[in-house]
Formats: structure tokens, sequence, C-alpha cells
């Protein structure tokens, strides 16, 4: 399902203007910058673009189908070789530049084609992702790029970036975005202005659902028997670490705030001990046992109050 986009008018307007070959499109996550890279290939491949885009020409209509040949995005890989969730997702120098063991086409080699249309755009989300290697394997081609190459860099800031590509990018800001999405039950993004993780919860609301669901009944058992709680707590981690669609951490803080204050910040400060936890690559369940433990005497001092 193709997301549509919302907000962004002074970033698109900036876009208009612009003729970089490299851009850095820099912001929160989930904002909505992945879309707005879409839309601006959209309209650099527009046959009648003075209607930005037009919608109706035959490249407008491949990107609707999500097939336009002049368009390719990285970003980190997702998934450990096990099929889990990465806690550190990187982007491989083989995913940039070829390599004497790539079997697949690297991006620099895909930008070198001539486009079937007029611009090859291609997107990297995760630009702070890139190891020093990989961006100075990169940068090569960023120096003498063809003129029909764009390269789109998405991440959370410019200082979070390699400077090197920095100095070789048009930086792009973009701020959360005020939206009124209708979904099954309030989502903490809205606050946020995440409006990327709205959308995606609702295009899949019943997933959406079945997340806030392990939420809830995670922090009821924690008033129950450690039994329960503890297999809650197994139901929880496979949640937060199996779907990438959906901030399972973001969703626990927010039902954190309607304990007291006290335990309230307490617990988030348990909740940050734990991200921490498993961004050091601590074992997932063990790290949420812990969380769960920490969690379970918050709410008992807070009886004995």
């Amino acid at each position: 399902m193709t997301l549509p986009l919302i907000g962004h008018e002074q970033a698109r307007t900036v876009l208009r203007g612009l003729r970089a070959h490299t851009l850095l499109f820099v912001g929160p996550p989930r904002v909505g910058r992945r879309l707005v890279a879409r839309w601006y290939a959209q309209l650099l491949n527009c046959q009648q673009p003075e209607r930005s885009p037009c919608g109706t020409c035959e490249s407008c209509r491949l990107f609707a189908q999500s097939a336009h040949p002049d368009l390719r995005e990285l970003s980190p890989v997702l998934e450990t070789k096990t099929g889990r969730r990465s806690r550190r997702p990187q982007l491989r120098i083989g995913d940039l530049v070829r390599r004497e063991d790539g079997p697949e086409v690297p991006l620099s080699t895909w930008l070198e084609a001539r486009p079937r249309f007029n611009k090859r755009v291609g997107v990297i989300d995760g630009a702070d992702a890139l190891s020093e290697a990989a961006a100075n394997a990169f940068l090569k081609f960023l120096e003498e790029p063809p003129s029909y190459a764009v390269v789109i860099l998405i991440a959370p800031s410019v200082e979070s970036v390699l400077p090197t590509l920095v100095s070789r990018s048009v930086p792009v800001r973009f701020g959360a975005v005020d939206a009124a999405i209708d979904l099954p039950e309030p989502h903490p993004a809205a606050r946020l202005g995440r409006v990327g993780e709205l959308l995606e919860a609702a295009a899949h609301p019943e997933a959406f659902s079945a997340q806030l669901s392990v939420v809830h009944s995670y922090l009821l058992a924690l008033e129950k028997g450690l039994e329960e709680a503890l297999e809650r707590a197994d139901a929880l981690e496979k949640a937060w670490s199996e779907d990438a669609r959906f901030d399972v951490a973001e969703l626990l803080r927010a039902r954190l705030g309607e304990w007291p204050r006290g335990p309230y910040a307490a617990g988030v400060a348990a909740l940050e001990r734990c991200e921490e936890a498993l961004e050091a690559y601590a074992a997932p369940g063990v790290a949420v046992q812990v969380l769960t433990l920490e969690l379970r005497d918050i709410l008992r001092a807070s009886r004995r109050l």
C-alpha cells in the first residue's frame, strides 16, 4: 500500500527550486521524510512537471504502482540473520559500491545507468547508519555524479552524518506534522507529530490494535503473579523485536503516562535503561525481564507510600 503524503509544504516549496545532485533530509524519525523523497523523485520525472507532479503521465502512474524504474531506495538491514529485528541496523559497503564478492548491483552502478525518464534517484534512508568505510567508498561517486543522478540522504540531523557527506549535500529540514488520522485507539505518535507511524497504523489497524493489546496485557500482568508477568514479558519482547512497523517502546511509554507522577518517572527511567541495554546488544528476553522486575518493584513501592 502506498502511503499518502501529508504536510511538509515548506520543504516541498524549497525542493521545487533546488537543482542539487545530493540532498540531505534531516528531521525526527517517521515524520514523512521518505514520503517526501518519493514525491520529489516523482516531481523530477513527471512528464508535465508544471502540475507538480501531474499524477497522470506514464512516469507518475509507475510511481503510483510503486514500480518506477528510476527510483531506488536503500535502508539499513532491519533483521538479523536469525530473522529477528536488528538493534543496530547498518548499511553495507556492497549496497553502495561494487565489491568483488557482491552479486547485486550497488547503488552507485545503478545511478550511473541512463534513466528511462528524466532522473535516476537513489534514496538512502538511515544515512546516519553509514560506517566511515561505507561513506568514504561512496564519496567518489558523490564528487562526480552523472548529470541525471540525484542522491537523497535521510538522517535525524546534520550532526549524525559524517562531515564528508554533509559537505557534499544540501540540507533540507523537516519537522513534526500535525495530522488528524482516524485510528481505532489513540496513538502516541500523534503527540510527537510522527505522521509516518500514524499512517502505518491506519494502513494496518488490526496489527496496530494487536500491539496495543500486547502492551495493555503486559501492564495489567505486572500487578499479578510473577509467572504471569514474565509470560506477558515474553509476548512484549516478541512484539518489540519482530515488528518494525510500530514503536512498541513508545506505546509502552505512553501507557506508563497513566501512572501517577512518581511511579511514571521511575517507570520511564527503567524503560530507558532497557532500551540502552538492547542497543548494547543485551539478550532481548533478559532485558525485558529485568524491565518487568523493575516495574513490579516500582508498583509495589508506590502502594506502600
